[in-house]
């Protein structure tokens, strides 16, 4: 908090001291993370002692907390939003791009641990701290000096390569494996469909089924589209592409299109104050389209067409995206190549839906947020940039549009408008304005009904792609069935020995679910320290019932 100043005599409380300030004067550093000195802690102790005019006591921790308690404090219900610092979400992608494909590749690691029954838990424990040291204060926003950003980039690339390397293992056959506890089919490199990507690698592409936690299996179906002009004819929808936006599509007899879908907006950014922490409210105000360029065909054939769009957002940077139709999905996916060379200028995608719905949701840690998309207050009109995770959803009672993203955090939804961030390059403190390539995918998921448990589970195979592995004895020793809303997030070894399971209810209702295993017939509820607070089983089988996004951490032994 900024330093008090001015003629005043209000009762400013912290967790360790309460003061009357009567002098103006703060009581530790605030922002910058310190507590008080001892000039301040000698100056309060001698006010409490000695001037009777001034309410002062000088109080461990401890004793406010358990004054505090028997207050009757005021509940609020809703989103604690943060009306500023709103470009942190987007500022320097590389740094939140290897956070999450760190995170991924540690979950992998974990789960093919305990999978092939190899303890490696010492290793991921170091990549852990790599991990967390580089969420701090201002690496994980991007608003780090350049020298902090290097280091960090550095390490986080390092810790990546790490723990794949542990998932991959040792040997020369070579196998794709599903680290998800959900069945999936994926279109991976190893078939016949040909074509050169954006970064001119040749790909051969085939469809691979998995089971959950299980090998691919190459697979054939009679699905089949077709690319009549510049119409997409799938079997699930219809699409329209042109100048590189897609102008129509019909899902389910539905128009979802009002404009186009994939729109690029420029627009100069320059905050007020804090320049690589803040989007200003008037950015919309100086957008502008970026200039199409041009679009080709890269593959057309029975099973996948891929368009690729070159965009030049100013004179210096481009934007080239491929635009994914498959056969056997109804995502549409956006393959990016942002070369990028400009300072105090902001990137966004657009889509303009024919949705109506009050709200929008979007995914955080172990849940998701429902926001308003038709402004009903001030407040909602501060939230023109707000934070999602892997999706953002907007949907009717029968029908609804999921946003999913790789890496990019900041999303609008502004009445039937879905917006996402794509780029912003401020140059303080970082002076080069996170000028160069990056690499970014984002994609379309329309569905039959409101938010379901298939967006949560979309959301978590467009991120976490098939991992490929030589380990080829990846057995499985639990099986949890149940209400498909529950979500495994976490397989490890435990902190105190034993396998532990983290699982959330992830669509804000209850659920049950059965554990079992016949290998581990000790099945324990802890609290997420891992401290055993309930056995549940000594037979190898339970059952676990979550309220709205609980989280539920089991230990198996």
């Amino acid at each position: 908090m900024p330093p008090a100043t001015g003629n005043f005599n209000t009762v400013i409380s912290y967790p360790w001291f309460d003061f009357n300030y009567a002098n103006g004067k703060q009581f530790g550093f605030g922002d910058g993370g310190g507590g008080p000195s001892k000039d301040m802690v000698e100056q309060a102790l001698y006010t409490q002692q000695n001037c009777r005019i001034a309410d002062v006591k000088h109080v461990t921790v401890s004793q406010f907390m358990q004054r505090v308690n028997k207050q009757q404090l005021p509940l609020y219900c809703g989103e604690l939003y943060l009306e500023l610092h709103r470009g942190t979400f987007t500022t320097n992608h590389a740094l939140k791009q290897n956070n999450r494909r760190l995170e991924e590749a540690l979950h992998d690691a974990e789960l093919v641990s305990v999978l092939d029954g190899e303890n490696n838990k010492s290793k991921t424990d170091e990549l852990y701290d790599v991990l967390m040291l580089n969420q701090f204060h201002d690496i994980l926003p991007g608003t780090c000096i350049a020298e902090a950003t290097d280091i960090a980039l550095a390490e986080q690339t390092a810790a990546i390569k790490q723990a794949k390397q542990i998932a991959l293992g040792k040997g020369n056959k070579k196998q794709y494996f599903n680290t998800l506890g959900f069945s999936r089919t994926e279109l991976l490199d190893g078939g016949t469909t040909e074509f050169v990507d954006l970064d001119g690698n040749k790909r051969k592409l085939s469809l691979y089924e998995f089971a959950p936690y299980g090998y691919g299996k190459e697979i054939k179906t009679d699905r089949r589209l077709q690319l009549d002009g510049n119409k997409i004819i799938a079997p699930n929808y219809t699409a329209t592409m042109e100048n590189g936006v897609v102008t129509s599509f019909v899902y389910q007899g539905r128009e979802l299109v009002d404009g186009c879908f994939g729109r690029i907006s420029v627009a100069e950014d320059v905050p007020y104050i804090y320049d690589n922490w803040d989007i200003d409210a008037d950015y919309g105000l100086k957008e502008r389209s970026a200039k199409f360029i041009d679009s080709q065909v890269v593959v057309s054939d029975d099973k996948l067409v891929v368009i690729r769009s070159k965009f030049a957002l100013t004179e210096k940077s481009t934007l080239v995206r491929d635009a994914i139709f498959s056969a056997d999905s109804v995502k549409v996916e956006f393959d990016n190549k942002l070369e990028f060379y400009d300072k105090h200028t902001l990137v966004r995608t657009y889509f303009d839906t024919t949705l109506f719905a009050r709200h929008y949701n979007c995914e955080t840690q172990f849940g998701h947020v429902e926001r308003n998309a038709l402004p009903c207050s001030q407040e909602d009109y501060a939230r023109f940039e707000t934070c999602a995770h892997k999706w953002t959803d907007l949907s009717e009672q029968n029908i609804g549009l999921s946003l999913l993203s790789d890496s990019k955090y900041g999303v609008s939804v502004i009445d039937s408008t879905m917006g996402l961030t794509l780029h912003k390059s401020g140059t303080h403190p970082d002076l080069r304005g996170d000028n160069g390539v990056s690499r970014f995918r984002y994609a379309l998921y329309p569905h039959k009904s409101a938010l379901g448990a298939d967006t949560i589970k979309q959301g978590y195979c467009f991120n976490m792609l098939p991992i490929v592995t030589a380990r080829q004895n990846l057995r499985c020793p639990f099986v949890v069935e149940g209400d498909e809303q529950v979500v495994v997030e976490t397989v490890k070894y435990g902190e105190n020995g034993g396998v532990v399971l983290r699982l959330y209810e992830s669509m804000g209702g209850t659920a049950k679910v059965s554990v079992s295993s016949d290998k581990y017939f000790n099945i324990t509820l802890t609290n997420i320290l891992e401290d055993e607070t309930e056995v549940l089983s000594d037979r190898g089988k339970a059952t676990v019932t979550l309220s709205p996004f609980e989280i539920v951490t089991l230990k198996l032994n």
